[in-house]
């Protein structure tokens, strides 16, 4: 693990946004590394959430983030992905990165994988502080000064259910009258006539569903 005031090391890697990543693209601005040990294990979760619901509140602040774990770049890009992380993740499968940063995992030929542990670099590249373990992006924010404000995923907004169709339905009255002009119509011979025809039509009131 480096310590405080120490020049970190230089690095120039491909990360999960498409592009190669150096340090040297973060000078004149904090940096939040964080290295954990696999995709989707218990600790990557842990870290890289901490940092994606904080995300909007450390880009306000000018702070960057990039995550490291020593998983194959396809995998990565799953993760960050799955996770919906707006930061770049970087794929480090031969270790070199975590090597130098002291985050490669002591069992390194075994397990290949890292250790759980967040950097704060300053704006010139020296690290401020080291936070080691699962916690330690959420350590990293607290000594940010930096809340961890959770986002909510926007939803669709629920459109509203379409209003009922009107039913036309004739009134009593009016069906009382339809008999009785049927009714002379026939006898009158003319309940074909046109005149009759628009007599038969009865008033109609709107029913609106309630």
């Amino acid at each position: 693990m480096l310590a405080p005031g120490t020049l970190a090391p230089r690095f120039r890697v491909f990360s999960t946004h498409g592009t190669r990543v150096s340090l040297a693209d973060f000078r004149g601005q904090r940096l939040v590394l964080c290295f954990f040990p696999r995709a989707f294990g218990a600790a990557g979760l842990r870290e890289t959430r901490a940092l994606r619901d904080s995300a909007v509140a450390l880009e306000a602040a000018g702070v960057a983030l990039l995550g490291v774990s020593a998983d194959t770049y396809s995998r990565a890009c799953d993760f960050a992905r799955a996770e919906r992380l707006a930061f770049p993740l970087v794929a480090d499968p031969e270790g070199h990165v975590c090597r130098d940063y002291g985050a490669r995992s002591s069992l390194w030929p075994l397990t290949h994988s890292a250790r759980a542990l967040t950097y704060v670099l300053d704006e010139a590249g020296r690290v401020e502080r080291a936070f080691p373990g699962a916690a330690g992006a959420e350590a990293a924010l607290a000594f940010l000064k930096l809340p961890r404000e959770v986002q909510p995923v926007r939803s669709l907004r629920a459109l509203p259910s379409p209003a009922p169709l009107a039913v036309l339905e004739p009134t009593a009255t009016a069906a009382a009258a339809l008999l009785r002009r049927a009714v002379s119509g026939a006898v009158s011979g003319n309940a074909g006539s046109a005149s009759s025809g628009a007599a038969l039509r009865p008033a109609l009131r709107v029913v609106r569903p309630v």
